[in-house]
């Protein structure tokens, strides 16, 4: 694994590249979750797991997370999906990747839905993914409107213009659009039921695949459930590399 960073917007934004060990190879990119981050032990499973594989992996830091700079309380769906697309266009360009698949995990899989047209992914892998905004009050326990914020508890805010720009994106167009999708869901999620899962695969154009992994909860914790993760990812993005 070799730390990357690559500029967006004015912002530096801080990446981990792990190398497959063959030029050219095909590529992961990642968008973690609301907030979440690019070293969850999650996505550093799977990248290890992809580039063993063959398939190599960028995870990122969106603004305002992590190691990247940015407020977090800016966030946005259009802002999240452009930030995805230039990973991307930065994978391509530094590494001469082959192609690009994204892969996105709750708001990730949003933001991997919204960026697709840009990003010009071969395929794309969505996980624990919303069909709609109604999980906005669930982001925080003290979720509450305060003027031009939004309050998610422990002193955590953003803006209102969250819930704005979120209302211009249309989630169904956005899977009809969506290149080869991998839709995967836990059957156990406690924040997103796995509902959502079966009317984004619904929309979504063939070639596509639905996948309930029993058990596994919203951020797949429990290392099995990661397993099965990473062998769908890997399957999915083979099939099409």
């Amino acid at each position: 694994m070799e730390k990357m960073p690559f500029e967006h917007a004015g912002l530096r934004l801080a990446g981990a590249w792990h190398e497959a060990g063959s030029a050219g190879a095909p590529a992961a990119v990642i968008s973690h979750g609301f907030a979440g981050s690019k070293d969850s032990e999650k996505w550093t499973f799977v990248c290890e797991g992809l580039a063993a594989a063959g398939i190599s992996a960028f995870r990122f830091d969106h603004s305002g997370i992590g190691e990247s700079e940015g407020k977090f309380e800016d966030i946005t769906l259009t802002g999240r999906a452009a930030e995805l697309a230039a990973a991307a266009g930065f994978v391509r360009e530094r590494f001469g990747a082959r192609g690009i698949a994204l892969i996105g995990s709750s708001f990730g899989g949003l933001t991997a839905l919204a960026a697709a047209e840009t990003a010009r992914p071969f395929c794309s892998v969505i996980c624990a993914t919303p069909f709609n905004f109604d999980f906005f009050p669930r982001l925080g326990p003290e979720y509450s409107r305060d003027g031009d914020y939004i309050n998610l508890g422990d002193g955590t805010r953003v803006k209102r213009a969250l819930e704005t720009d979120a209302a211009g994106h249309d989630i169904p167009a956005m899977c009809a659009r969506a290149s080869r999708l991998l839709t995967c869901h836990g059957s156990d999620d406690e924040l997103i039921p796995s509902w959502h899962a079966e009317r984004i695969h619904a929309i979504a154009v063939e070639p596509k695949r639905l996948e309930i992994v029993p058990g596994a909860d919203h951020a797949f914790t429990r290392h099995e459930h990661r397993e099965i993760f990473l062998s769908l990812c890997l399957d999915w993005i083979k099939r099409f590399a």
